[in-house]
């Protein structure tokens, strides 16, 4: 490794669902064994969807949470936090890879998802970050100051641009999540119109009326967040990204939700996907919006990172360079049994410029077309 830093991404594990590799934590633990070994300076950056943590529910592939009856449509700290407990006593393999990532020198950059939403909330996210620097230092060292947690997006000046991307995706997307950082949010924030689709446990029609009030709730929330009395928690962003508020604002705009516009679009990727095939990636296609935005407004990034998709890729992203790059999934739920454990490999010379390649974990690597790390 001659590079100036290494940046590692992955996403879209999926721990504790009915879609978790079994082999991922193992993968984990090899990966940050491998980025151990590198020179210089070192990051590992979870894009999102970690872990099922959306404090809504308790989790039935993990202990349950028998305690906590229904939390309702409201993201709540009780549940989140009892639901991080029960990842440290079930899934404690994650925690100790962090922890080791740590004393080992990476800095790591937690990037909230969809799934794992709760984390955006600053009780969970301490609570999280505690769990981390416990298995890396019993003692309570100085490792704290390399950890982060990013509640949207996660940038580095001339080159990076990285979020999960649910907020691209229209019946994912959840325009209040950035007031769950607030203490006591203005909001409700609960499930998107998919996720109340697939916690739906009743007859269609109870599942459809359920859509039907998380697609008011995310229209009323879309509202919401285009109005002044969200503008300081993207005056927020904008300030920590160096973006300022304007263009900010203009980004978290960029899919902003429609309830008919997403109706529709459901409705043909599901046509095409009883055909067989896949829909365009709308990823790619926000990739670009959002690099004209930059572009324009004279910020434009050499990387744009995501996950969220399960597809793994990396593209050019239009006009002026750069690249679409997409973490692909570490879950059963596009790669099955066969997963080779994706990753962004990104080398970043001494004077800034990355260099991009979709990667493998070890020998689940060796068996499929991707190349392993090194």
């Amino acid at each position: 490794m001659t590079g100036k830093e290494r940046w590692v991404f992955v996403s879209d594990l999926h721990l504790g669902s009915a879609v978790e590799h079994p082999d991922a934590l193992d993968a984990l633990a090899e990966l940050v064994s491998t980025m151990i070994e590198y020179a210089g300076e070192r990051h590992l950056v979870l894009l999102g969807d970690t872990m099922e943590l959306d404090g809504l529910d308790g989790l039935d592939g993990l202990d349950g949470l028998d305690g906590l009856g229904e939390a309702g449509n409201q993201v709540d700290d009780r549940v989140a936090l009892a639901q991080l407990a029960s990842y440290r006593t079930h899934r404690p393999g994650l925690f100790e890879s962090l922890g080791a990532a740590l004393a080992g020198g990476i800095e790591l950059h937690v990037v909230c998802g969809n799934h794992d939403v709760a984390l955006v909330r600053p009780t969970v996210a301490a609570a999280f970050a505690d769990a981390v620097r416990s298995t890396a230092d019993p003692t309570g060292g100085t490792t704290g100051r390399r950890l982060s947690v990013h509640p949207w997006l996660l940038r580095r000046a001339e080159w990076l641009y990285a979020e999960h991307g649910h907020l691209h995706h229209d019946l994912n997307r959840i325009p209040g999540q950035l007031e769950l950082t607030r203490d006591r949010p203005r909001l409700a924030v609960g499930r998107s119109p998919l996720a109340a689709w697939s916690a739906g446990s009743g007859s269609g029609l109870s599942r459809l009326v359920d859509v039907r009030r998380a697609m008011v709730a995310t229209r009323r929330a879309e509202r919401y967040a285009a109005g002044a009395d969200h503008a300081d928690l993207i005056a927020s962003v904008g300030d920590e990204t160096g973006l300022g508020a304007a263009l900010a604002g203009e980004l978290f705009r960029v899919s902003a939700f429609h309830p008919a516009q997403a109706l529709s679009k459901a409705a043909w990727r599901v046509a095409r996907r009883r055909t067989g095939r896949d829909g365009p990636d709308y990823l790619a296609t926000a990739a670009r919006r959002v690099h004209e935005l930059l572009l324009s407004a004279g910020y434009p990034a050499a990387v744009y990172a995501f996950g969220h998709t399960h597809r793994p890729v990396v593209a050019p992203v239009g006009r002026g360079g750069g690249v679409y790059a997409n973490t692909g999934t570490w879950s059963l739920a596009r790669a099955g049994d066969g997963a080779a454990f994706p990753y962004l490999d990104v080398t970043v010379s001494a004077i800034g410029v990355p260099t991009v390649k979709v990667r493998g974990v070890g020998e689940w690597a060796e068996k499929s077309a991707l190349v392993p790390g090194s």
